[in-house]
């Protein structure tokens, strides 16, 4: 909580444009539908989307 705390609005800012993109997300979808029609629908309303920078997958230590 005190990283939270110490935050200010530009990091929460850059933080939000940096990971909360069309490129670094990811789509459900469930039920009983056509896929044909669900790829095109998808296409037509997510297609036009600029996908942003490039998120980089985070390095971890190894575990012990």
């Amino acid at each position: 909580m005190t990283d939270l705390d110490k935050a200010t609005r530009a990091d929460v800012s850059a933080f939000f444009r940096r990971y909360y993109h069309p490129g670094n997300a990811s789509l459900c979808i469930a039920g009983d539908f056509d896929p044909a029609v669900a790829k095109r629908l998808v296409a037509k309303y997510f297609g036009p989307l600029p996908a942003g920078p490039k998120v980089e997958k985070l390095q971890l230590p190894p575990s012990n």
